[in-house]
């Protein structure tokens, strides 16, 4: 059974996963923030990577509730920030386990296709996520 979390995300949002999370693969944005081809497929480890180089990493699987699972895979800690749009555009904020620091993060709905892009902007890190959400206005 899907946490209670995700099972509202998706109710809220109407975008389920498919399955598991599946396959990652390279987004829209490549590691130098332009807009690339997209579709190469990543392994977890290359996908954190490819995210701390500045790159969106595409989950065609992923539904709106997806995100903690996503996060958590690369060793990421993730809290919500923002979760207003119904299209499940939403702001997070995370912690990289390596160093300590949180860092802004979006997940993007990937309409018309299914799933969600993900980005984490690491060129800026936060001391605190209190930190993070003081500079934001929340």
């Amino acid at each position: 059974m899907k946490p209670i979390e995700q099972q509202i995300a998706e109710q809220a949002t109407g975008c389920r996963q498919h399955g598991t999370l599946g396959q990652y693969y390279a987004g829209p944005i490549n590691r130098k923030g332009r807009v690339s081809s997209e579709g190469n497929e990543l392994t977890t480890k290359q996908a954190y990577d490819f995210l701390r180089e500045g790159g969106a990493v595409s989950v065609p699987n992923a539904g709106a509730g997806s995100y903690r699972e996503f996060f958590k895979s690369l060793g990421l800690e993730v809290e919500v920030v923002e979760q207003s749009s119904s299209a499940g555009d939403w702001t997070f904020a995370v912690k990289d386990g390596d160093e300590g620091d949180w860092y802004v993060a979006s997940q993007s709905n990937r309409y018309p296709r299914h799933g969600f892009d993900y980005c984490v902007d690491f060129n800026r890190p936060f001391f605190s996520y209190a930190q993070l959400l003081n500079h934001a206005n929340i």
